[in-house]
């Protein structure tokens, strides 16, 4: 077991772990966060997929379970009848060693959030593609709070409207590594990036309608553009 000595975010942690799993001979790592929780199966339906896309001529650069707590991910079409996926998350996401020798390790300095979206692009413009595995697991993702607007819950269909939102400090990582990243990729996946940042608007108005603690939100929000426009990473900064 690895300890670090203070938190410098998910990618560094993901970087110590690889370290220290590479120093035995090993084919694959698995990433998988403290929420996660995979079938007895998942990891050889990972590997199987792995090895049935290199029989088709297909060098993956990662490997991503099909569907996430029942839903689907987002799928790219398929090459020589491999199934191929878009921007996977970090979370039980296999990834061979050629990859990393390939690519490198997760970008640091984004600390968390868009951690495996620059991953993804960043093997997918080297050529090796996320292939889909028939795999799920259980994931949790952002929480779910009741809509309100002035005080006042709002419902729908005679049930109470839920919104899934993040922690209020996430969102200072969410819009300034979404410029950061955006800077990165733009010439190449233009469309990625104007697409990432409508999104991350619309959600950011969406929550700030119907949501509390829409104060610290925004604030984080905006700290996290400004920092994102001076190019700033690493751990958010205090002043």
């Amino acid at each position: 077991m690895l300890r670090l000595k203070e938190n410098s975010g998910i990618a560094s942690a993901l970087n110590a772990g690889i370290e220290l799993a590479r120093t035995k001979p090993v084919e694959y790592i698995i990433t998988v966060d403290q929420d996660s929780l995979l079938t007895a199966e998942y990891v050889r339906r990972l590997v199987d997929a792995a090895d049935s896309a290199a029989a088709a001529g297909i060098t993956p650069g990662l490997v991503s379970p099909a569907r996430i707590h029942g839903n689907p991910v987002k799928t790219a079409g398929s090459k020589s009848g491999v199934p191929l996926g878009r921007e996977p998350i970090q979370s039980g996401l296999l990834i061979p060693v050629s990859t990393l020798d390939t690519i490198g390790n997760f970008w640091d300095g984004l600390f968390i959030d868009l951690v495996d979206t620059e991953y993804y692009f960043r093997a997918l413009d080297a050529g090796l593609p996320t292939v889909l595995a028939d795999a799920e697991f259980d994931h949790s993702l952002g929480t779910l709070v009741d809509a309100n607007i002035w005080g006042k819950d709002i419902n729908f269909q005679d049930r109470a409207l839920k919104v899934r939102i993040a922690a209020s400090w996430r969102y200072y990582y969410i819009f300034r590594n979404r410029i950061l990243v955006g800077r990165r990729y733009i010439k190449v996946h233009p469309g990625w990036v104007a697409g990432g940042l409508f999104l991350d608007l619309r959600h950011l108005l969406f929550v700030t309608v119907l949501a509390p603690g829409r104060a610290a939100r925004l604030k984080s929000a905006f700290k996290g553009t400004i920092d994102g426009i001076r190019g700033r990473s690493g751990r958010a900064h205090t002043s």
